[in-house]
């Protein structure tokens, strides 16, 4: 798996690196606001992939790094500023990227599923609560299973 993506056009890889910035807004906007330690965490986690994920991901993650900022920017002065509406825009936008997932090899699909889950549950555990606990709140819980999105099950143990 030398490119994962390379079966991908132009804006199909546009819709998988804008994941994570709407993503990261989609959960840190959920009780209204993105707060500093949500927007730090984001950018964290999405560095730490570039070094810290399967060898076949880690260009991908390199991209989605470098526009993080300009797309969450971009993103977050686009859309609006309606709590309810701007997560329903979000959850659209992120349902297009299923036919994406579909496409691309099972393992490659599956691992960019549960990295997306992953960044979502980091991000609403990153403010609130009491030492952990209670740290996703009612309006985050709504969207942190990224329930727009379509599981994509590998198994590890399956022949190539």
């Amino acid at each position: 798996m030398i490119n994962a993506l390379e079966s991908l056009n132009a804006e199909e890889n546009d819709l998988l690196t804008h994941a994570l910035p709407l993503v990261a807004i989609l959960i840190g906007k959920a009780d209204g606001t993105l707060d500093v330690k949500e927007l730090e965490l984001a950018k964290k986690i999405t560095h730490i992939r570039t070094f810290n994920s399967p060898e076949y991901l880690q260009s991908f993650y390199e991209k989605v790094e470098a526009g993080f900022d300009k797309n969450l920017e971009m993103y977050n002065a686009s859309l609006p500023e309606d709590t309810h509406l701007r997560s329903e825009l979000i959850s659209q936008k992120l349902e297009s990227i299923n036919p994406v997932l579909a496409k691309l090899h099972p393992k490659v699909g599956a691992q960019l599923y549960k990295g997306f889950l992953r960044f979502a549950q980091e991000i609403a555990k990153a403010s609130g609560g009491f030492l952990g606990f209670m740290a996703v709140n009612p309006e985050e819980s709504k969207w942190v299973t990224l329930p727009m999105l379509v599981p994509i099950e590998y198994d590890e143990d399956e022949e190539e």
